[in-house]
C-alpha cells in the first residue's frame, strides 16, 4: 500500500487550500470521489441523493485551481508528485473496479 496525499484548493481563495491523507491510491481516489459529492451536497443543499458521470468528476477535476496527488516510493523512501491526468486515470481505474462485480 503506498500512503496517498490529495492536495486541493477548490477555489480561487488560497485559503481553500487542503490536504488529505489516505493509506492508499485506492482510499485516495474514494476520498476524492467523497469530496466531490460534498461539493455537490453545498451547491445543490436540498437534493437528497446525485449521480454523476466520470466526465463530470473529471470537469470537475480539471475547474479547480490546484490539485496534486503524490504517493510514497517505498524504495526512495520519499513522495512522488502525480499530475491531473494521472489523478483522472487512477479515478477512472477506481470506478471501473468499483462497478465491476467482484470474483
Amino acid at each position: 500500500m503506498a500512503n496517498t496525499l490529495i492536495l486541493i484548493q477548490p477555489t480561487t481563495d488560497k485559503s481553500s487550500r487542503e490536504y488529505h491523507d489516505y493509506e492508499s491510491i485506492a482510499l485516495g481516489m474514494e476520498g476524492l470521489c467523497e469530496f466531490y459529492e460534498s461539493r455537490l451536497r453545498l451547491l445543490h443543499p436540498g437534493k437528497a441523493s446525485f449521480s454523476y458521470s466520470a466526465s463530470d468528476l473529471f470537469e470537475f477535476i480539471d475547474s479547480v485551481p490546484e490539485i496534486i496527488c503524490l504517493t510514497m516510493n517505498t524504495r526512495y523512501h520519499s513522495y512522488m508528485t502525480h499530475s491531473r491526468e494521472w489523478i483522472k486515470r487512477s479515478v477512472f481505474d477506481y470506478l471501473k473496479k468499483k462497478s465491476s462485480p467482484s470474483k
